[in-house]
């Protein structure tokens, strides 16, 4: 940490300390500024340690101010003595020990009061991140780094905000970080990190969301064609059957079933950093998802008598989620239906919705000509998991999703997808690109404001006409 580092973040913690020190003082019942309830002197007269502290932290600042640094750290440590929970007494020891040039001590005691409020940095990335300012967040979280190497949060934090900028490689090792399925830790099996795998057997874990089995499944094939046997460890049994059609998949264990000895393990998201992945090296071979040819048939035939543009809706993520965080999440990056109503002003087009609904009338909207045709209640079920999902998009002529699971598999079966961002979008669709390296079929639509999704909807009707125009 050289000097003009150390002073900016000593500047920005002694003001937000002395910010909360004031508003501390000043807004306590028992405080002296509130002076309808105590007096002054009845305050100090019950807190004599105030008044101690006060006395030797004020002859502090004099001091140091006086280029007097070896009398004002006697002075702040007296201060500390009577308020050891103050803050900017610590802070401006640490400037007085750094005067005198005591680095070493000054960047210890420092560290130690900012490891005490790791909460506050991490949240700062936190907020900084969710207004796209990644290069703050990711200053906040390089600095928890250095304070608190082995905290899991603000390194799996910090690897969000490396990847969301493009920087697979920092951002991949970061995300390493990330909190491990229980499966996987109990899991006795030595974990691959690049070795030779030709002819040995690599135990593949699937991990978090769909869409994530979706994007990241394409790993498992450069597993393959690097020699190993690939052995896919399902955390969603009910997405064996889709999966199973993939060729480069030799075999499918759920955590139902027993644990398949293997030779390596490794998380299904940690592949990008086993092979070194960057945005110009992100393995985009498309398609790499397949449909069940015989379903594409069938669809094609039932959507035959349709000679309009045929369009693939999907509004919706997880709802019926258990974990309060998932559904909150699928909450920002949804839409209702009726926001995409004006997308039936373009003529020649007909709607199929890609979204499980439980009735017929969840498709129904206020707006007459906003016509949305279903496909039944044996969407998806008698075929399995996602099998007339992908037959449908190979019979569609254009997806237009919210940021869900259909999204990766229209992007990952290669047929035309546009996907509708929030304003919160995922690390995975990188910052201010209206393309994706990850599936180059798709084109992104921004939301630039918070929960502000009319602009991006006439954005995306704007793009069918020209597209119906061609």
């Amino acid at each position: 940490m050289n000097a003009r580092t150390f002073f900016c973040i000593l500047f920005l913690s002694c003001f937000s300390a002395c910010s909360m020190s004031r508003k501390s003082e000043n807004t306590s019942t028992a405080g002296p500024a509130n002076t309808g309830i105590v007096k002054n002197a009845d305050y100090y007269k019950k807190n004599p340690d105030v008044v101690s502290f006060r006395k030797h932290f004020s002859r502090g600042k004099h001091f140091l101010n006086n280029q007097k640094p070896k009398e004002a750290i006697e002075e702040f440590q007296k201060a500390m003595s009577f308020r050891p929970d103050s803050i900017e007494a610590p802070l401006e020891y640490v400037k007085a020990l750094y005067v005198i040039g005591e680095q070493k001590k000054a960047k210890a005691v420092l560290k130690t009061i900012l490891a005490c409020s790791w909460d506050v940095l991490n949240f700062a990335g936190y907020i900084y991140a969710r207004e796209h300012e990644f290069e703050k967040a990711v200053k906040a979280n390089e600095i928890l780094k250095v304070l608190i190497p082995n905290e899991e949060q603000p390194r799996c934090n910090l690897g969000h905000y490396y990847l969301a900028v493009g920087n697979l490689i920092d951002g991949f090792r970061e995300y390493g970080f990330r909190k491990k399925d229980s499966f996987y830790v109990n899991d006795k099996t030595k974990e691959w990190n690049g070795e030779n795998i030709k002819g040995k057997r690599v135990l593949i874990y699937t991990e978090q969301g769909l869409g994530d089995i979706f994007e990241f499944i394409r790993y498992a094939k450069l597993v393959k064609e690097n020699g190993g046997h690939v052995v896919l460890r399902l955390h969603k049994p009910f997405m064996k059957k889709y999966l199973s059609m993939l060729s480069y998949i030799d075999e499918i264990s759920t955590i139902k079933e027993p644990l398949p000895e293997c030779d390596y393990k490794t998380q299904i998201m940690s592949l990008p950093r086993v092979f070194e992945t960057t945005v110009d090296t992100i393995p985009a071979p498309i398609p790499y998802l397949v449909a069940d040819e015989k379903l594409v048939r069938e669809w094609q035939k039932r959507l035959k008598s349709d000679t309009n543009f045929k369009v693939g809706l999907c509004w919706s993520g997880t709802t019926y989620s258990s974990n309060t965080l998932t559904r909150q999440k699928s909450a920002r990056r949804s839409i209702a239906l009726e926001k995409m109503a004006p997308l039936a002003d373009v003529d020649g087009v007909t709607f199929y919705s890609l979204q499980k609904v439980k009735s017929p009338d969840e498709l129904k909207t206020s707006v007459e000509k906003f016509v949305v045709h279903g496909f039944g209640d044996d969407f998806d079920k008698t075929h399995g998991s996602f099998m007339d999902t992908a037959a449908i998009m190979k019979a569609l002529d254009l997806i237009i999703t919210v940021d869900t699971s259909v999204a990766h598999v229209a992007g990952g079966l290669g047929v035309p997808v546009w996907i509708i961002l929030p304003y919160e979008s995922e690390w995975r669709w990188l910052e201010e690109r209206s393309d994706s390296p990850w599936y180059p079929t798709a084109r992104l639509f921004r939301t630039k404001e918070l929960e502000k999704w009319e602009p991006v909807i006439d954005n995306v009707k704007a793009e069918l006409k020209k597209l119906l125009n061609k």
